[in-house]
């Protein structure tokens, strides 16, 4: 049985996607499989990639988070030596949207 969302706490990042890649690290990420709950705040798409650093670049061929979309991805955060720490978030020309990145468990 599938159990609700459960974020961490105070674990919400903001990213301002633009045209430029954006990227922030995940706060409180998994040591095992855990679910990360996106939130496009905008009225524009917004493509993300997860990454193991800040080097992580998204592109308009990634994952789209339609606008007003709320999404939950589940992460293998549990292999040491790659965990997943980062996403990364990118609009196409001349958009703009806000994107909350959560981490938790559940779905």
């Amino acid at each position: 049985m599938s159990k609700p969302f459960v974020p961490n706490d105070a674990s919400t990042v903001t990213i301002s996607a633009t045209a430029t890649n954006a990227t922030t690290a995940l706060v409180n990420p998994g040591k095992g499989p855990y679910q990360v709950r996106l939130y496009n705040s905008g009225f524009k798409t917004v493509f993300i990639r997860f990454g193991t650093s800040n080097a992580v670049t998204a592109a308009l061929t990634d994952i789209p988070v339609p606008p007003g979309a709320l999404e939950i991805i589940t992460l293998e955060g549990g292999v040491p030596a790659s965990p997943i720490t980062h996403v990364a978030a990118i609009c196409a020309a001349t958009e703009v949207t806000t994107l909350y990145v959560t981490t938790g468990f559940g779905i």
